[in-house]
């Protein structure tokens, strides 16, 4: 039992010091702007992310609307519809 407490002991005093180094080194890199530019950019990646996914749902809204608007028009119309989405360049 006492082994089995000594070991634990050594370990957290082992995980405390390393805890203490990786702060230091924190502090270093908060001093010197770094943590800063690294959170920047963690919280860049996320906007991206965000805006990439908000982008996509919108394409696949404006594909749905085209293709149902187009269903109920006659052959004429449709072709009128694509030549004028084409020339504002909203279908390639």
């Amino acid at each position: 039992m006492e082994n089995e407490e000594r070991d634990i002991i050594e370990r957290l005093g082992a995980a405390t010091l390393q805890l203490e180094r990786t702060l230091s080194l924190l502090e270093e890199r908060q001093g010197a702007g770094e943590v800063e530019r690294i959170s920047a950019t963690v919280e860049q990646g996320r906007r991206e992310a965000e805006l990439s996914e908000k982008l996509a749902a919108a394409e696949r809204e404006i594909a749905e609307l085209k293709a149902s608007t187009l269903t109920g028009l006659s052959l004429e119309q449709r072709i009128a519809v694509k030549s004028q989405l084409m020339r504002a360049g909203a279908i390639a």
